[in-house]
């Protein structure tokens, strides 16, 4: 399934989207046949693609029910951050103590972060997140990439932390759960 964004010519994502998931349909095929399922792996294009939308329906439920918690508490005042940007001055440190001019772009991007992501509500911080995430598979910073992503993956965990506190203190009494399970499968 493909959304209006993706179909827009030369921004639109759609090309990218249908090579990956051709991509994911003969990895299954792969796996199927390096498990002694070469019967299965012979499986049409159509049982693919109803898995692939299978697949598609689960992830959309599940990003409507995380993205209602989120939006339901946008105007519950600013996230506050702590956790985060602790985690934040850390991965600079760890990379400014590195040395090296290389990833002095990652330490731009989280700099930049650092300082967006205070003052506002979860919305924009959930926002921010998926910006920041993206940023790192600029191809410009192909030779970074793998620095970049690690320092993200140990901000996320005091991300999520912030924002189970700030769910848990402002939400209904299911938000929490409800935002826990969704991201946990997502």
């Amino acid at each position: 399934m493909l959304f209006r964004s993706e179909r827009v010519p030369v921004v639109g994502t759609a090309k990218m989207r249908e090579a990956q998931q051709a991509a994911r349909g003969e990895a299954v095929r792969d796996v199927l046949r390096d498990f002694g399922g070469a019967n299965a792996a012979t499986a049409s294009d159509a049982v693919m693609e109803d898995l692939m939308k299978t697949r598609g329906a689960r992830v959309r439920e599940l990003t409507t029910a995380k993205n209602d918690v989120i939006t339901r508490l946008a105007s519950a005042g600013d996230l506050p951050v702590t956790r985060t940007v602790t985690a934040i001055d850390q991965q600079i440190a760890k990379l400014q103590a590195l040395k090296t001019k290389e990833l002095a772009p990652v330490i731009q991007r989280l700099e930049d972060w650092k300082q967006s992501v205070q003052g506002q509500n979860i919305e924009n911080v959930e926002t921010l997140r998926k910006q920041l995430g993206e940023s790192f598979k600029a191809p410009e910073l192909a030779s970074v990439r793998g620095t970049g992503e690690k320092a993200l993956s140990s901000i996320y965990g005091a991300l999520r932390d912030d924002m189970s506190d700030f769910i848990a203190t402002k939400g209904k009494p299911t938000d929490l759960i409800k935002w826990q399970v969704t991201n946990k499968e997502l």
